[in-house]
């Protein structure tokens, strides 16, 4: 079994405003991908205690620390190369 996960460069989460935009940043790539996610590593995770949620967070805390201007001016590098 497998999960789908697909990350977009314009991918947006509505409704951010500001800094939090950052966040959308989560779910982008420089093109257009798809990740294939066998269930037997992600249920390995789960069991060491890692969670769609913990990931999520880290996620978040290390976007809003990094800033919008900085991940903005590294995301256009790592399309450009």
């Amino acid at each position: 079994h497998v999960l789908i996960a697909a990350f977009h460069p314009k991918f947006e989460f509505a409704g951010l405003v500001g800094e939090e935009k950052v966040l959308s940043y989560e779910k982008r790539a420089p093109y257009p991908v798809i990740n294939l996610l066998r269930t037997g590593a992600i249920d390995r995770g789960i069991e060491q205690g890692i969670t769609a949620e913990t990931i999520a967070e880290h996620n978040e805390k290390a976007l809003l620390a990094e800033g919008l201007a900085e991940v903005e001016r590294n995301f256009k590098g790592l399309s450009e190369s």
